[in-house]
């Protein structure tokens, strides 16, 4: 069912997409990404909230989430007998490993 037409429609559109537009340091370890949410061939703003675990390390995890409303994309179907929230939140959890170069600047 979240697969077809009425919710995420993946032979249509397959794709989820998230193009950052700016990103502001907001903490030490902390950012905020505005970008363009792409769901089901519809496109919005959105902002990802980022944190970052691997400060002066080589290695680290970068946790990120964000929030929004499944019908403003679209998705206004309901499934029989489950209940789906209209706010979605999204989480992220990336990996990262530093290759070469120096290790990155964050302001304090």
């Amino acid at each position: 069912k979240l697969r077809g037409k009425d919710f995420f429609n993946v032979k249509q559109n397959p794709y989820i997409t998230f193009r950052s537009t700016k990103v502001k340091q907001t903490g030490p370890l902390t950012f905020e990404v505005d970008g363009d949410f792409t769901i089901r061939g519809v496109t919005k703003k959105e902002k990802l909230v980022l944190t970052d675990s691997g400060k002066g390390s080589p290695s680290g995890n970068i946790i990120g989430t964000m929030a929004f409303d499944r019908k403003e994309y679209g998705m206004n179907s309901g499934i029989p007998f489950i209940k789906i929230a209209n706010r979605v939140e999204v989480s992220v959890n990336l990996r990262w490993i530093r290759i070469s170069g120096p290790p990155p600047v964050f302001e304090q």
